[in-house]
């Protein structure tokens, strides 16, 4: 298998260095794209399907390629990979068969070409032009049938991906599953109403989740069905990605904000790391990681990077600072990969002297006030600039207007 890589910030660009690849009877099977939303996803698919390509890809906020970053931009990775050895699936998500409107299926699939209709429960958006809506009656169906693309939605919408494909191979298998419901209690109750062997694990609330423990027939049979469900997950054992070493500070301007506004420096700011334990002693962190009881208890390489990216010092390199180099740090452990209680943070902030943070109610205000002050001084700066290309665009009429014609 070769590969070969190409980049472009137009169409046309892409074109022609597709072109320039396949000069040498080179000849791709799979094209693999990460493109901005600004370019024309359709004209790109286009191009490479005329070559017989086919396409797995993503929208993206910033692209990289062979080293390079760019912004707005499409970068291709082409594979001559037999087609043997991938697979495109496509998941059908519209129910074909003809079905009046139940209180137990009010899930349709919706499709339009200009504006979303307005009014509407959305509860899932697939792309910029369909999504999953909440219907409550037949009369609403026949309403949206006069303006827009409508389907009964079937159940397999629920699913996040690669999870339908991954239950259907261990049915009888017992696993850990992530639910999610619009309403945590009415999930519950439908859980507890169920038949066979489902033991709730956990519950958060504030995501309207409950992880479970069952096998992937109960799963299919008895839960997938239920109007109270419209997210299926399996609970994967939290891992550290690939390691990081450095990044590039000068990407998106970030160095400019250091001398712009000095005062944006996340001071007075608690930065929560939903990691491993970070390196307490590193030098880009040293004395400023506060006390936690949630927080992991092995200490790895790749946390203590996390935490340098958000807010080092620049201690042991310039790339070691971070965006906000005045904060402090409070890690939790990602064992829990659901935002932790805002009420227990809260408490370990007031009852704990201020541990999360703070020294308490006193110190609170007069972080506060602090906070405030630093506010005052962002608005300056910002006015300031303001003012300057104010003027700056006086001087250039000035000056065009003074020009002879």
């Amino acid at each position: 298998m070769q590969s070969k890589s190409i980049k472009g910030n137009s169409i046309e660009e892409i074109n022609t260095a597709l072109q320039q690849s396949m000069a040498d009877a080179y000849r791709p099977t799979l094209a693999i794209i990460f493109i901005s939303v600004r370019q024309d996803r359709k004209a790109i698919c286009e191009i490479l399907h005329k070559e017989g390509i086919d396409i797995i890809g993503a929208t993206s906020c910033g692209e990289f390629i062979n080293g390079s970053q760019d912004e707005g931009s499409i970068v291709i990775l082409l594979l001559d990979l037999s087609r043997e050895a991938y697979s495109i699936l496509f998941e059908e998500i519209a129910d074909t068969a003809f079905r009046s409107f139940t209180n137990e299926r009010p899930y349709y699939i919706i499709a339009w070409d200009k504006d979303m209709p307005r009014n509407i429960a959305v509860i899932r958006k697939l792309d910029e032009r369909s999504a999953i809506v909440e219907l409550n009656s037949q009369s609403a169906v026949e309403s949206l049938k006069q303006q827009i693309r409508i389907a009964a939605a079937n159940n397999q919408w629920k699913f996040a991906p690669g999870v339908a494909n991954a239950v259907e191979k261990s049915k009888n298998e017992e696993s850990t599953f992530i639910l999610t419901g619009l309403y945590t209690d009415r999930l519950l109750e439908a859980l507890q109403n169920r038949s066979g062997s489902i033991k709730i694990l956990s519950v958060d609330r504030p995501s309207n989740s409950v992880i479970i423990r069952t096998t992937a027939k109960i799963m299919i049979d008895q839960l997938l069905p239920l109007k109270e469900v419209i997210f299926i997950d399996l609970r994967a054992e939290p891992r550290s990605e690939t390691g990081i070493i450095g990044y590039n500070r000068s990407f998106h301007g970030i160095n400019a904000v250091d001398y712009s506004i000095p005062a944006a420096n996340g001071k007075n700011i608690v930065a929560g790391v939903k990691e491993q334990r970070m390196e307490e002693a590193d030098l880009d962190i040293y004395k400023r990681v506060l006390p936690s009881p949630i927080a992991a208890a092995a200490i790895t390489n790749h946390a203590t990077v996390i935490a340098s990216i958000i807010g080092g010092a620049g201690n042991s390199f310039y790339d070691g600072r971070g965006i906000a180099y005045g904060c402090t740090f409070f890690p939790s452990s990602f064992d829990n990969l659901f935002a932790d209680d805002a009420a227990k943070l809260f408490r370990l902030r007031l009852h704990k002297g201020g541990e999360l943070g703070g020294r308490g109610v006193v110190g609170a205000r007069a972080d506060l006030l602090e906070a405030r002050q630093d506010l005052g001084l962002f608005q300056e700066h910002l006015q300031f600039a303001i003012e300057r290309v104010d003027d700056g665009g006086r001087r250039a009429r000035r000056q065009e207007d003074a020009e002879p014609r």
